[in-house]
């Protein structure tokens, strides 16, 4: 799956601050697991996206993207993602001056790293 490809070399190359060839790689990614039903992946590939539009300083982009991260989230509900999308929310919230939105956001994916802690513990 060249697709699954793509999002890990977009990662990486997010990492390296190679935002433009990132974001070329992750849109056609995130269509695909779109297309696909492929809801877990393509949560992963909008939140790099959210990001990378963060990075840009395209706080309006980055919020329609997280936004899109988190209806698919809705769909797939895994802690680690709820954690992901919504401190990221809570980052473009902060970056735009919404103080209480970001305390919102970061409140909820408290929460969800906490469900992460009780569900380990009671496996262990």
């Amino acid at each position: 799956m060249a697709e699954l490809l793509d999002l890990y070399q977009a990662l990486l190359l997010f990492h390296e601050g190679r935002h433009f060839e990132a974001r070329r790689l992750c849109v056609a990614a995130a269509a695909f697991f779109d297309d696909a039903k492929l809801r877990g992946k393509a949560v992963i590939a909008h939140l790099l996206l959210a990001r990378i539009a963060l990075q840009l300083g395209d706080a309006p982009e980055a919020t329609r993207r997280a936004d899109a991260a988190a209806e698919r989230l809705s769909l797939v509900k895994t802690a680690v993602l709820e954690y992901q999308v919504h401190f990221l929310l809570g980052q473009i919230a902060q970056k735009e001056g919404d103080l209480s939105g970001a305390h919102n956001s970061y409140q909820v994916a408290r929460q969800a790293l906490e469900s992460l802690r009780t569900e380990f513990t009671r496996k262990s």
